[in-house]
C-alpha cells in the first residue's frame, strides 16, 4: 500500500492541501481562495472558523479525489502565515477574536509608545528582535486588551494563543496545543536566553 504525506497550507489569500508520495514527489493538490476582512484602515483579519473549515474540507477533497485512505497518510505537515495570530478558548475551541493577519498595522501606536519608553534594547536582548507591528506580540497584546475580560481569562489559563498552524493542529488533534519554536521567534514571544515562550510578559 502506497503511503503519502499530507501538507496543509493555510496561506494569507489561498488555502491548499497537497499529497506527496513516498519519494517526496507531489502527486495531487487542491486549493481555494480565502478573503481577508478590513474593518478599519490598516486592520486585516480572517475568520478562524472559516480557515479551519476550508482547510479540513480541502484535506478530505484531495484524499477522496485520489482514493487515498487515512491509513495511507504517514505524516501531516502544516505551514501557514507565520506572524498571523489567533486566540481561542481552551475548553471549547471557540475563537475569541478573528485572526489578526501578519501585515495588519493596528498596533503602530503601541509599538511607538514602547520605542518612546526606550525598551527596545531590552526587548532585543530577550527576544532577539526589534519592536515592530509586523511581529505577533503587539497583536496578541491588542486582542488581550480589547476583548472585554479576555486578559483576566488568559491569566486564569482559559485562553490559548498560537499562529495559524497551532490553531489547525489543535483541531486536528482535538485539543493538543503546540507552538512551533521558529514561529514563536518570529512572533517575538520566545525568550532566547531561557529557551522558552514568554507569554507572561504580555
Amino acid at each position: 500500500m502506497n503511503s503519502f504525506i499530507l501538507i496543509l497550507d493555510a496561506g494569507t489569500h489561498t488555502i491548499r492541501a497537497r499529497l506527496y508520495d513516498q519519494n517526496g514527489i507531489r502527486s495531487f493538490s487542491v486549493k481555494e481562495p480565502i478573503l481577508c476582512m478590513s474593518p478599519k484602515p490598516q486592520w486585516i483579519e480572517q475568520n478562524p472558523m472559516q480557515v479551519w473549515a476550508i482547510q479540513i474540507s480541502l484535506a478530505r477533497q484531495v484524499m477522496e479525489q485520489n482514493d487515498v485512505r487515512i491509513e495511507q497518510i504517514s505524516a501531516i505537515g502544516v505551514t501557514n502565515q507565520r506572524e498571523s495570530i489567533v486566540l481561542w478558548e481552551k475548553a471549547t475551541g471557540r475563537p475569541v477574536y478573528n485572526i489578526v493577519i501578519w501585515y495588519d498595522r493596528r498596533t503602530i501606536g503601541v509599538c511607538e509608545e514602547m520605542l518612546n519608553e526606550k525598551v527596545e534594547k531590552q526587548v532585543q536582548k530577550i527576544s532577539g528582535l526589534k519592536i515592530d507591528p509586523f511581529f505577533s506580540a503587539s497583536k496578541i497584546q491588542w486582542v488581550l486588551d480589547n476583548v472585554p475580560g479576555l486578559r483576566l481569562r488568559a491569566d486564569k489559563g482559559e485562553i490559548l494563543f498560537g499562529t495559524v498552524d497551532s490553531w489547525i493542529v489543535w483541531h486536528l488533534t482535538k485539543g493538543k496545543h503546540i507552538l512551533q519554536i521558529i514561529l514563536m521567534l518570529h512572533a517575538l514571544c520566545y525568550l532566547i536566553s531561557k529557551l522558552s515562550t514568554g507569554m507572561n510578559h504580555y
